[in-house]
């Protein structure tokens, strides 16, 4: 055994005095791609035109005269929208510390549901939006595979 080596060093996979962290789970990995998915759609929802009008008025002279205009989420419904707008990110948020603490699959398959089902029941509105985070969140859980067994190596 090389001088400065203890017997816990040599087995442990330290290396000069330094360990190595442990490689992020795939599960963990992609719970964090939903919850950027879901963070991108938030805040384009929130800044974006969502949101197009046309007006058009004769004048006396029978011109037709139309007018357009393009508000945000948060301008035709209020600042209040924001928090509505939350709440996949949350769910997201949720499914990066449940996948990353190994919290039971079956709380980890309700978060990723529930968003999921939220896309859903916001149709072809906003639902539609954070589609791709709540599938997102479905492959997370679906390689989460403590069950599994692993590899040798």
């Amino acid at each position: 055994m090389p001088a400065g080596e203890d017997e816990a060093g040599a087995n442990s996979g330290q290396e000069g005095g330094t360990q190595r962290k442990p490689p992020v789970r795939p599960a963990v990995g992609v719970a964090f791609v939903a919850l950027a998915l879901a963070l991108v759609a938030a805040m384009y929802l929130f800044v974006a035109d969502v949101y197009t009008t046309e007006s058009c008025t004769t004048n006396s002279d029978g011109m037709l005269m139309c007018t357009t205009s393009s508000e945000t989420l948060a301008e035709a419904n209020g600042n209040d929208v924001l928090g509505l707008l939350l709440i996949p990110v949350v769910s997201a948020s949720a499914l990066v510390l449940l996948t990353a603490v190994r919290a039971p699959r079956l709380l980890e398959w309700a978060v990723a549901v529930a968003l999921f089902a939220a896309c859903l029941i916001g149709g072809f509105g906003i639902g539609i939006l954070f589609l791709p985070a709540a599938i997102a969140g479905i492959a997370a859980v679906s390689l989460d595979r403590r069950g599994a067994k692993q590899p040798p190596g």
